[in-house]
């Protein structure tokens, strides 16, 4: 579960959320819609650990996350990948997956991971040992 509550972040001085709230139970999936500006990469930024809250708190299994940095977020399986980045454009999905799996924990199930993935994303499997592309 993650519950994310009557945060503020500001940028400098302007300020880009005004008390935000969500709640995710387990097994939901949840989209963040809006035009650009609308504060869903904030909102983003500041559940993954990017972006600092200035009020508000941030809840991951009912602990207490926002004073967390953003690689022991991670480590609590807390992710965030930035859509359209083509961020490892030269590496082929399998290796552009295994840059995601750099904690203990996660390097330990990568192979039953990676495995789940390619169950969910069938075309991503048999493009495994290829480029991305555009």
């Amino acid at each position: 579960m993650v519950e994310i509550e009557k945060i503020d972040v500001f940028y400098g001085e302007a300020q880009a959320l005004y008390d935000v709230s969500l709640r995710i139970e387990k097994g939901e999936i949840v989209s963040l819609i809006g035009p650009n500006g609308a504060g869903k990469t904030t909102v983003m930024g500041a559940l993954s650990g990017l972006v600092r809250i200035h009020k508000g708190s941030i809840r991951f299994q009912k602990e207490r996350i926002d004073h967390l940095s953003s690689h022991k977020r991670v480590e609590l399986g807390i992710i965030h990948v930035p859509e359209g980045r083509k961020l490892f454009p030269e590496m082929t999905v399998t290796e552009n997956l295994e840059m995601g799996a750099y904690s203990p924990r996660c390097r330990r199930k990568f192979q039953e991971s990676l495995a789940k993935v390619f169950t969910i994303f069938p075309y991503w499997s048999s493009a495994r040992n290829k480029m991305p592309g555009p």
